[in-house]
Protein backbone atom coordinates (compact mmCIF):
# COMPACT_ATOMS: atom_id res chain seq x y z
CA UNK A 1 0.00 0.00 0.00
CA UNK A 2 2.94 2.34 0.67
CA UNK A 3 4.25 1.69 -2.83
CA UNK A 4 0.79 2.29 -4.27
CA UNK A 5 0.57 5.55 -2.38
CA UNK A 6 3.89 6.65 -3.82
CA UNK A 7 2.70 5.73 -7.28
CA UNK A 8 -0.52 7.74 -6.87
CA UNK A 9 1.49 10.74 -5.73
CA UNK A 10 3.69 10.40 -8.81
CA UNK A 11 0.67 10.13 -11.09
CA UNK A 12 -1.08 13.08 -9.49
CA UNK A 13 1.95 15.31 -9.97
CA UNK A 14 1.99 14.70 -13.72
CA UNK A 15 -1.74 14.56 -14.50
CA UNK A 16 -3.23 17.27 -16.73
CA UNK A 17 -6.90 18.26 -17.04
CA UNK A 18 -7.82 19.36 -20.55
CA UNK A 19 -10.80 21.49 -21.51
CA UNK A 20 -11.59 21.83 -25.22
CA UNK A 21 -13.19 25.09 -26.35
CA UNK A 22 -14.85 26.26 -29.51
CA UNK A 23 -15.85 29.88 -30.10
CA UNK A 24 -14.88 30.56 -26.49
CA UNK A 25 -17.23 27.94 -25.05
CA UNK A 26 -16.07 24.71 -23.34
CA UNK A 27 -17.62 21.65 -24.92
CA UNK A 28 -15.48 18.69 -23.85
CA UNK A 29 -13.02 17.58 -21.20
CA UNK A 30 -10.29 15.00 -21.08
CA UNK A 31 -7.02 13.99 -19.48
CA UNK A 32 -3.34 14.14 -20.32
CA UNK A 33 0.02 13.55 -18.65
CA UNK A 34 3.38 15.27 -18.66
CA UNK A 35 6.17 13.47 -20.52
CA UNK A 36 8.88 16.15 -20.40
CA UNK A 37 9.69 18.69 -17.70
CA UNK A 38 9.52 21.56 -20.22
CA UNK A 39 5.80 21.19 -20.85
CA UNK A 40 5.29 18.31 -23.32
CA UNK A 41 1.98 16.55 -22.67
CA UNK A 42 0.46 13.40 -24.15
CA UNK A 43 -3.27 12.92 -24.70
CA UNK A 44 -5.78 11.51 -27.19
CA UNK A 45 -6.41 13.12 -30.56
CA UNK A 46 -10.14 12.96 -29.99
CA UNK A 47 -9.77 15.03 -26.80
CA UNK A 48 -8.66 18.05 -28.84
CA UNK A 49 -10.54 17.37 -32.07
CA UNK A 50 -13.15 19.98 -32.92
CA UNK A 51 -11.63 22.64 -30.67
CA UNK A 52 -10.16 25.99 -31.67
CA UNK A 53 -8.62 26.56 -28.21
CA UNK A 54 -7.57 24.51 -25.20
CA UNK A 55 -7.22 25.19 -21.50
CA UNK A 56 -4.82 22.93 -19.61
CA UNK A 57 -4.70 22.64 -15.83
CA UNK A 58 -1.62 21.05 -14.30
CA UNK A 59 -1.15 19.48 -10.87
CA UNK A 60 -0.22 22.76 -9.18
CA UNK A 61 -3.60 24.19 -10.14
CA UNK A 62 -2.09 26.55 -12.71
CA UNK A 63 -3.92 26.82 -16.05
CA UNK A 64 -2.42 27.42 -19.47
CA UNK A 65 -4.25 28.80 -22.50
CA UNK A 66 -1.19 29.16 -24.72
CA UNK A 67 -1.06 25.64 -26.10
CA UNK A 68 0.81 24.28 -29.11
CA UNK A 69 0.08 21.04 -30.96
CA UNK A 70 3.50 19.44 -31.40
CA UNK A 71 2.42 16.26 -33.18
CA UNK A 72 -0.76 14.30 -33.84
CA UNK A 73 -1.74 10.88 -35.11
CA UNK A 74 -5.48 10.62 -35.73
CA UNK A 75 -5.30 6.96 -36.76
CA UNK A 76 -3.78 6.00 -33.41
CA UNK A 77 -5.80 8.68 -31.60
CA UNK A 78 -2.80 10.41 -30.05
CA UNK A 79 -1.62 14.00 -29.76
CA UNK A 80 1.31 15.79 -28.16
CA UNK A 81 0.72 19.26 -26.69
CA UNK A 82 3.18 21.85 -25.42
CA UNK A 83 2.67 24.54 -22.78
CA UNK A 84 5.17 27.25 -21.74
CA UNK A 85 6.25 25.66 -18.47
CA UNK A 86 9.43 24.26 -16.94
CA UNK A 87 10.27 22.03 -14.01
CA UNK A 88 7.18 19.86 -14.37
CA UNK A 89 6.93 16.40 -12.84
CA UNK A 90 6.98 13.74 -15.53
CA UNK A 91 6.09 10.09 -16.00
CA UNK A 92 8.53 7.64 -17.53
CA UNK A 93 7.74 4.96 -20.10
CA UNK A 94 7.99 1.25 -19.50
CA UNK A 95 10.30 -0.64 -21.87
CA UNK A 96 8.69 -1.10 -25.28
CA UNK A 97 6.43 -4.17 -25.46
CA UNK A 98 7.17 -5.06 -21.84
CA UNK A 99 3.50 -5.42 -20.98
CA UNK A 100 1.89 -8.86 -21.27
CA UNK A 101 -1.65 -10.21 -21.06
CA UNK A 102 -2.48 -10.76 -17.40
CA UNK A 103 -0.19 -8.01 -16.09
CA UNK A 104 -1.74 -5.74 -13.45
CA UNK A 105 -2.21 -2.14 -14.57
CA UNK A 106 -3.62 1.12 -13.22
CA UNK A 107 -5.53 3.82 -15.10
CA UNK A 108 -5.38 7.40 -13.87
CA UNK A 109 -7.45 10.32 -15.11
CA UNK A 110 -10.36 12.69 -14.65
CA UNK A 111 -13.52 10.63 -15.31
CA UNK A 112 -16.63 12.81 -15.31
CA UNK A 113 -14.48 15.67 -14.04
CA UNK A 114 -13.42 13.77 -10.90
CA UNK A 115 -9.76 14.73 -11.00
CA UNK A 116 -7.11 12.23 -9.97
CA UNK A 117 -9.17 9.05 -10.09
CA UNK A 118 -7.29 5.74 -9.93
CA UNK A 119 -8.69 2.41 -11.12
CA UNK A 120 -7.01 -0.97 -11.32
CA UNK A 121 -7.25 -4.04 -13.50
CA UNK A 122 -5.22 -6.23 -15.81
CA UNK A 123 -4.24 -6.32 -19.45
CA UNK A 124 -7.04 -8.50 -20.78
CA UNK A 125 -5.79 -8.84 -24.36
CA UNK A 126 -3.68 -7.31 -27.10
CA UNK A 127 -5.65 -6.69 -30.26
CA UNK A 128 -5.10 -5.35 -33.75
CA UNK A 129 -7.87 -3.09 -35.06
CA UNK A 130 -7.49 -1.77 -38.61
CA UNK A 131 -3.73 -2.28 -38.46
CA UNK A 132 -3.31 -0.59 -35.06
CA UNK A 133 -2.48 -2.44 -31.88
CA UNK A 134 -4.65 -1.67 -28.86
CA UNK A 135 -4.51 -2.92 -25.31
CA UNK A 136 -7.72 -4.29 -23.88
CA UNK A 137 -7.79 -3.54 -20.16
CA UNK A 138 -10.20 -4.34 -17.34
CA UNK A 139 -9.44 -1.18 -15.34
CA UNK A 140 -12.64 0.92 -15.42
CA UNK A 141 -12.48 4.22 -17.30
CA UNK A 142 -15.26 6.71 -18.04
CA UNK A 143 -15.93 9.91 -19.92
CA UNK A 144 -13.10 12.31 -19.17
CA UNK A 145 -10.52 9.54 -18.70
CA UNK A 146 -9.40 9.80 -22.32
CA UNK A 147 -5.73 10.70 -22.62
CA UNK A 148 -4.85 9.64 -19.09
CA UNK A 149 -1.90 7.34 -18.38
CA UNK A 150 -2.18 3.59 -17.97
CA UNK A 151 0.77 2.40 -15.91
CA UNK A 152 2.30 -0.84 -14.69
CA UNK A 153 3.00 -1.76 -11.06
CA UNK A 154 6.15 0.35 -11.12
CA UNK A 155 4.20 3.44 -12.20
CA UNK A 156 5.71 3.46 -15.69
CA UNK A 157 3.45 4.26 -18.64
CA UNK A 158 2.37 1.31 -20.78
CA UNK A 159 -0.58 2.95 -22.51
CA UNK A 160 -3.00 5.85 -22.90
CA UNK A 161 -6.67 5.44 -21.88
CA UNK A 162 -8.66 5.75 -25.07
CA UNK A 163 -12.02 3.99 -25.25
CA UNK A 164 -14.70 1.87 -23.66
CA UNK A 165 -17.14 -0.64 -25.12
CA UNK A 166 -20.51 0.19 -23.59
CA UNK A 167 -22.12 -3.10 -24.57
CA UNK A 168 -19.69 -5.03 -22.36
CA UNK A 169 -18.48 -4.98 -18.76
CA UNK A 170 -14.95 -3.70 -18.12
CA UNK A 171 -14.12 -3.82 -21.82
CA UNK A 172 -11.83 -0.82 -22.00
CA UNK A 173 -8.99 0.07 -24.33
CA UNK A 174 -5.69 1.91 -24.33
CA UNK A 175 -3.18 2.86 -26.99
CA UNK A 176 0.27 1.31 -26.36
CA UNK A 177 2.83 3.78 -24.99
CA UNK A 178 5.27 2.98 -27.80
CA UNK A 179 3.03 4.94 -30.18
CA UNK A 180 3.51 8.01 -27.98
CA UNK A 181 7.26 7.46 -27.97
CA UNK A 182 7.28 7.19 -31.77
CA UNK A 183 5.27 10.39 -32.03
CA UNK A 184 7.87 12.15 -29.89
CA UNK A 185 10.49 11.33 -32.53
CA UNK A 186 8.63 13.03 -35.39
CA UNK A 187 9.76 16.42 -36.61
CA UNK A 188 6.39 18.02 -37.18
CA UNK A 189 6.09 21.79 -36.95
CA UNK A 190 4.43 22.83 -33.71
CA UNK A 191 1.31 24.91 -34.30
CA UNK A 192 -1.00 26.94 -32.08
CA UNK A 193 -4.27 25.07 -31.48
CA UNK A 194 -6.30 27.50 -33.61
CA UNK A 195 -3.94 27.10 -36.57
CA UNK A 196 -3.82 23.32 -36.19
CA UNK A 197 -7.62 23.28 -36.03
CA UNK A 198 -7.94 25.39 -39.19
CA UNK A 199 -5.71 22.94 -41.07
CA UNK A 200 -7.34 19.75 -39.80
CA UNK A 201 -11.04 20.37 -39.10
CA UNK A 202 -11.60 24.05 -39.70
CA UNK A 203 -12.49 26.61 -37.08
CA UNK A 204 -16.23 26.10 -37.09
CA UNK A 205 -18.43 28.33 -34.96
CA UNK A 206 -19.83 25.19 -33.32
CA UNK A 207 -17.96 22.18 -31.96
CA UNK A 208 -17.17 19.55 -34.57
CA UNK A 209 -19.50 16.57 -34.66
CA UNK A 210 -16.72 14.38 -33.29
CA UNK A 211 -17.16 16.11 -29.93
CA UNK A 212 -20.25 14.04 -29.18
CA UNK A 213 -19.66 11.47 -26.52
CA UNK A 214 -20.98 8.00 -27.23
CA UNK A 215 -21.43 8.44 -31.00
CA UNK A 216 -19.84 5.99 -33.43
CA UNK A 217 -16.54 7.18 -34.91
CA UNK A 218 -17.68 5.86 -38.28
CA UNK A 219 -20.87 7.91 -38.13
CA UNK A 220 -18.93 11.01 -37.14
CA UNK A 221 -16.42 10.57 -39.96
CA UNK A 222 -19.16 10.03 -42.53
CA UNK A 223 -21.12 13.04 -41.27
CA UNK A 224 -18.04 15.24 -41.35
CA UNK A 225 -17.10 14.19 -44.89
CA UNK A 226 -20.64 14.86 -46.08
CA UNK A 227 -20.98 18.06 -44.00
CA UNK A 228 -24.13 16.47 -42.58
CA UNK A 229 -25.65 18.04 -39.45
CA UNK A 230 -26.25 15.33 -36.86
CA UNK A 231 -28.16 17.65 -34.53
CA UNK A 232 -31.70 16.51 -35.50
CA UNK A 233 -30.96 12.81 -34.90
CA UNK A 234 -28.44 13.16 -32.07
CA UNK A 235 -30.94 12.38 -29.25
CA UNK A 236 -31.83 9.13 -31.00
CA UNK A 237 -28.23 8.13 -31.66
CA UNK A 238 -27.23 8.59 -28.03
CA UNK A 239 -29.67 5.87 -26.98
CA UNK A 240 -28.43 3.27 -29.48
CA UNK A 241 -25.54 0.85 -29.83
CA UNK A 242 -22.92 1.62 -32.48
CA UNK A 243 -24.39 -0.65 -35.20
CA UNK A 244 -27.86 0.81 -34.52
CA UNK A 245 -26.38 4.30 -34.77
CA UNK A 246 -24.89 3.43 -38.15
CA UNK A 247 -28.15 2.23 -39.65
CA UNK A 248 -30.10 5.13 -38.13
CA UNK A 249 -27.64 7.58 -39.66
CA UNK A 250 -27.91 5.86 -43.06
CA UNK A 251 -31.68 5.90 -42.72
CA UNK A 252 -31.57 9.65 -42.10
CA UNK A 253 -29.60 10.11 -45.31
CA UNK A 254 -32.20 8.13 -47.23
CA UNK A 255 -35.04 10.07 -45.65
CA UNK A 256 -33.47 13.38 -46.67
CA UNK A 257 -32.98 12.15 -50.22
CA UNK A 258 -36.57 10.90 -50.54
CA UNK A 259 -38.00 14.08 -49.02
CA UNK A 260 -36.34 16.03 -51.84
CA UNK A 261 -38.43 14.01 -54.30
CA UNK A 262 -41.72 14.56 -52.48
CA UNK A 263 -41.88 11.68 -50.01
CA UNK A 264 -42.87 12.15 -46.36
CA UNK A 265 -41.41 10.45 -43.29
CA UNK A 266 -44.00 8.30 -41.52
CA UNK A 267 -42.18 7.17 -38.38
CA UNK A 268 -42.26 3.58 -39.61
CA UNK A 269 -39.26 1.34 -39.22
CA UNK A 270 -37.90 -1.89 -37.86
CA UNK A 271 -34.29 -1.95 -36.69
CA UNK A 272 -32.44 -5.00 -35.44
CA UNK A 273 -30.57 -8.14 -36.32
CA UNK A 274 -32.04 -10.62 -38.80
CA UNK A 275 -33.86 -13.80 -37.87
CA UNK A 276 -32.25 -17.22 -38.29
CA UNK A 277 -33.25 -17.21 -41.96
CA UNK A 278 -31.42 -13.91 -42.49
CA UNK A 279 -34.54 -11.76 -42.83
CA UNK A 280 -35.90 -8.68 -41.10
CA UNK A 281 -39.42 -7.52 -41.86
CA UNK A 282 -41.78 -4.61 -41.34
CA UNK A 283 -45.52 -5.32 -41.53
CA UNK A 284 -47.73 -2.25 -41.75
CA UNK A 285 -51.29 -1.29 -42.56
CA UNK A 286 -51.36 1.45 -45.25
CA UNK A 287 -54.02 3.41 -47.07
CA UNK A 288 -54.09 3.72 -50.84
CA UNK A 289 -51.23 5.81 -52.20
CA UNK A 290 -47.70 5.76 -53.56
CA UNK A 291 -44.91 4.51 -51.26
CA UNK A 292 -41.24 3.71 -51.13
CA UNK A 293 -39.70 1.02 -48.95
CA UNK A 294 -35.97 1.00 -48.33
CA UNK A 295 -33.39 -0.79 -46.25
CA UNK A 296 -29.93 -0.15 -44.89
CA UNK A 297 -27.39 -2.17 -42.92
CA UNK A 298 -24.42 -1.31 -40.72
CA UNK A 299 -20.88 -0.81 -42.01
CA UNK A 300 -20.04 -4.52 -41.63
CA UNK A 301 -22.67 -5.51 -44.20
CA UNK A 302 -22.44 -4.90 -47.96
CA UNK A 303 -25.32 -6.78 -49.57
CA UNK A 304 -28.99 -6.90 -48.62
CA UNK A 305 -32.07 -7.38 -50.81
CA UNK A 306 -35.58 -6.05 -50.30
CA UNK A 307 -39.00 -7.35 -51.32
CA UNK A 308 -42.48 -5.92 -50.75
CA UNK A 309 -45.56 -8.14 -50.82
CA UNK A 310 -49.25 -7.31 -50.43
CA UNK A 311 -51.73 -8.92 -48.05
CA UNK A 312 -52.33 -11.73 -50.53
CA UNK A 313 -48.64 -12.56 -50.62
CA UNK A 314 -48.22 -11.21 -54.15
CA UNK A 315 -44.91 -9.53 -54.91
CA UNK A 316 -45.25 -5.79 -55.54
CA UNK A 317 -41.59 -5.09 -56.07
CA UNK A 318 -38.06 -6.24 -55.23
CA UNK A 319 -34.50 -4.92 -55.29
CA UNK A 320 -31.94 -7.68 -55.67
CA UNK A 321 -28.96 -5.55 -56.66
CA UNK A 322 -25.60 -6.32 -55.05
CA UNK A 323 -25.57 -3.36 -52.65
CA UNK A 324 -26.60 -2.30 -49.16
CA UNK A 325 -29.25 0.28 -50.13
CA UNK A 326 -32.22 -1.58 -51.62
CA UNK A 327 -35.22 0.54 -52.66
CA UNK A 328 -38.70 -0.54 -53.78
CA UNK A 329 -41.44 1.87 -54.91
CA UNK A 330 -45.00 0.58 -54.95
CA UNK A 331 -48.56 1.83 -55.26
CA UNK A 332 -51.63 0.69 -53.35
CA UNK A 333 -55.03 1.06 -54.98
CA UNK A 334 -56.81 0.28 -51.71
CA UNK A 335 -55.96 0.16 -47.99
CA UNK A 336 -54.24 -3.07 -46.98
CA UNK A 337 -51.43 -4.61 -44.96
CA UNK A 338 -48.08 -4.92 -46.70
CA UNK A 339 -44.87 -6.63 -45.69
CA UNK A 340 -41.42 -5.26 -46.52
CA UNK A 341 -38.71 -7.88 -45.96
CA UNK A 342 -34.93 -7.50 -45.99
CA UNK A 343 -32.66 -10.45 -46.72
CA UNK A 344 -29.04 -10.45 -45.56
CA UNK A 345 -26.39 -11.81 -47.91
CA UNK A 346 -23.19 -10.47 -46.33
CA UNK A 347 -22.06 -9.72 -42.81
CA UNK A 348 -18.33 -9.36 -42.16
CA UNK A 349 -18.64 -9.03 -38.37
CA UNK A 350 -21.76 -10.75 -37.05
CA UNK A 351 -24.31 -9.88 -35.95
CA UNK A 352 -25.07 -7.14 -38.45
CA UNK A 353 -27.84 -4.66 -37.79
CA UNK A 354 -30.39 -3.82 -40.47
CA UNK A 355 -33.22 -1.37 -40.85
CA UNK A 356 -36.29 -1.37 -43.07
CA UNK A 357 -38.62 1.61 -43.42
CA UNK A 358 -41.50 2.98 -45.51
CA UNK A 359 -42.24 6.53 -46.68
CA UNK A 360 -45.26 7.92 -48.52
CA UNK A 361 -45.52 10.33 -51.43
CA UNK A 362 -46.75 13.71 -50.17
CA UNK A 363 -50.57 13.84 -50.28
CA UNK A 364 -50.77 10.16 -51.12
CA UNK A 365 -51.98 7.73 -48.48
CA UNK A 366 -50.91 7.45 -44.87
CA UNK A 367 -50.16 4.91 -42.22
CA UNK A 368 -53.18 3.34 -40.52
CA UNK A 369 -51.71 0.83 -38.12
CA UNK A 370 -48.42 -0.96 -37.75
CA UNK A 371 -48.05 -4.52 -36.60
CA UNK A 372 -44.28 -4.60 -37.04
CA UNK A 373 -41.84 -2.98 -34.62
CA UNK A 374 -41.77 0.82 -34.67
CA UNK A 375 -38.86 2.80 -33.28
CA UNK A 376 -39.13 6.38 -34.59
CA UNK A 377 -36.21 8.77 -34.26
CA UNK A 378 -36.57 11.68 -31.89
CA UNK A 379 -35.62 15.24 -32.67
CA UNK A 380 -34.22 17.69 -30.18
CA UNK A 381 -31.62 20.39 -29.58
CA UNK A 382 -27.91 19.87 -30.04
CA UNK A 383 -26.30 18.77 -26.78
CA UNK A 384 -22.52 18.44 -27.11
CA UNK A 385 -21.09 16.85 -24.00
CA UNK A 386 -18.01 15.07 -22.75
CA UNK A 387 -15.18 13.88 -24.91
CA UNK A 388 -15.06 12.01 -28.08
CA UNK A 389 -15.90 8.57 -29.41
CA UNK A 390 -13.54 5.99 -30.67
CA UNK A 391 -13.13 3.40 -33.43
CA UNK A 392 -15.61 0.83 -34.57
CA UNK A 393 -17.78 -0.58 -31.80
CA UNK A 394 -15.77 1.26 -29.21
CA UNK A 395 -16.95 4.30 -27.32
CA UNK A 396 -14.63 7.25 -26.68
CA UNK A 397 -14.39 8.29 -23.09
Amino acid sequence: MANLGEMVEKLESSLVSITALNAGEPFATGSGFVISDNGLIATNYHVIEGSDALSLKIATGETYDRVMVVAADKRRDLALLKIPAVGLKTLSFAPVDSVSVGDPIYAFGNPLGLEGTLSSGIVSAKRIEEGVQILQISAPISSGSSGGPVVNSAGDVVGVSTAVMREGQNLNFAMPARYVQSLMETNEVALPVAEFAAQNWGSAAQPASSSYEGISEWVLEQAMEMEYDLAPILPSLEQLSYPEQEVTFLMALQIDAFMETGFVWMDLLNIGTPAEDGTLGLEVRLESGHYVAFGVCDKDCSDIDLAVVDENGDLMGADEEDDSFPIVEFTLERPQTVLAVLKEFSCDVAPCYHLVSVMVKDGSGKRQRTSGPVNPPSYGPLDPVGVRPEDGGIDGN
